[in-house]
């Protein structure tokens, strides 16, 4: 698969997994996949939440 998007990132293969700050920026690129993978995606992903978004109910307003 080759586009635009794969090139400007540098994907090479699939899944390819980017996590972005709240600034925009790349801050964890994840080649391939595997169940074991999961817990370390959540520990990344709510490292970068800011501490209020913590503390509020799931599918809250």
């Amino acid at each position: 698969m080759r586009g635009i998007a794969s090139d400007e990132y540098g994907v090479q293969s699939l899944p390819n997994m980017f996590v972005i700050d709240r600034d925009g920026r790349i801050v964890h690129v994840h080649r391939g996949y595997s169940p074991e993978m999961l817990e370390g995606f959540m520990k990344e992903i709510l490292a970068l939440l800011p501490e209020d978004a913590l503390k509020r109910p799931a599918g809250g307003s």
